[in-house]
């Protein structure tokens, strides 16, 4: 029995276990707080958007789809999460939800070896899995390019929604903080505008729906979850559909949760996503003050990223903490 690509998939994940022990024991320690779970669910959380970007890793895969609509692998993509405007264009005060690009190898040549290395050791998976232990494999060796390249940029508003615990039904109006007035709708657009005119190569908008657990017995939990869950963005469409003007070139998606009682909310129970109009490039890039802004946007960056260290692991999230102003990578922290 041939065991070559197993064996080579089980030592590539210990080795990128043992870099992360070795980089991790390098580390000094934490000067301001880690982001740490809150033990409730999101419908139970003041504040969810920023509950979600602190926890930002475990909600990933619920914004894989809208990320792929935007040019971005989720997993093979660095992020730059809550992070202050005016320290990226001077000119501009509020906050970027999510900034996040593309990793790009150090040398090409490298990631290409990889990539052959893994066709030939597992010639029966699937090929975007050839692809993912190849960038595995080249995070773990320090083969990314780091600070990355900026050539494509992409900056995103969160908002969030809830279905209250002590909701009887599901509906429009049975949900809370969805946004509708006009000064709500105002400020949303002002606000992915801003995204606009900082020179990103598109900007998205992204909603989540946080609903109360599924309970029940057996399966049921999980079953009532998918209804949940589904039903509550549907409450939520003829809400949605007015949040951007019909020429808006920004791309808006939701992703609606339901967890399963006693259970963490990431790992159980049931996701519904839409993605309402996909992302357009930005008709603004080739504006006088915008370039300026993105050329601004971009030094920054580079003057940010030199001074973090660079990830061994995919993808890598940085958090900025508003109360200590550094940004954590994972669960530490690093002075910026």
């Amino acid at each position: 029995m041939d065991f070559g690509c197993d064996a080579s998939i089980i030592k590539l994940e210990f080795e990128v276990a043992i870099v992360f022990m070795v980089e991790h024991s390098k580390m000094e320690k934490p000067r301001g707080p880690t982001m740490q779970k809150s033990g409730r669910y999101l419908a139970d959380v003041d504040h969810a958007e920023h509950e979600i970007l602190s926890r930002f890793p475990e909600f990933i895969d619920n914004i894989t789809d809208f990320l792929s609509s935007l040019g971005i692998y989720s997993r093979e993509s660095w992020y730059l999460i809550e992070h202050p405007m005016g320290s990226l264009v001077s000119s501009l005060k509020g906050d970027i939800d999510v900034l996040t690009g593309p990793f790009e190898p150090k040398e090409p040549k490298q990631f290409l070896e990889l990539l052959d290395f893994y066709r030939k050791e597992c010639p029966d998976a699937h090929p975007l899995n050839h692809h993912r232990y190849a960038q595995m494999s080249l995070a773990w060796k320090g083969g990314l390019k780091w600070p990355p390249s900026l050539t494509y940029l992409i900056g995103i508003e969160l908002k969030s929604v809830y279905l209250p615990l002590t909701a009887n039904e599901i509906t429009e109006q049975s949900m809370k903080s969805k946004k509708a007035s006009a000064s709500k709708i105002r400020g949303i657009r002002n606000e992915t505008n801003k995204l606009l005119r900082m020179g990103f190569d598109k900007v998205g908008l992204f909603e989540f729906i946080a609903n109360p657990p599924a309970d029940g017995v057996g399966s049921q939990p999980w079953s009532r979850a998918s209804y949940i869950a589904g039903s509550s963005l549907d409450a939520m469409e003829n809400v949605f559909v007015g949040r951007l003007p019909e020429t808006s070139p920004i791309g808006h998606g939701a992703c609606s949760i339901s967890g399963v009682n006693g259970r963490d909310e990431c790992a159980s129970g049931a996701f519904s996503f839409d993605t309402f109009r996909y992302a357009q490039i930005n008709p603004f890039l080739e504006d006088r003050n915008v370039k300026a802004n993105r050329k601004e946007m971009e030094q920054n960056l580079i003057d940010i990223f030199s001074m973090l260290p660079q990830p061994r692991t995919m993808p890598a999230v940085f958090i900025y903490d508003k109360h200590s102003h550094v940004i954590s990578n994972a669960n530490e922290v690093w002075i910026c």
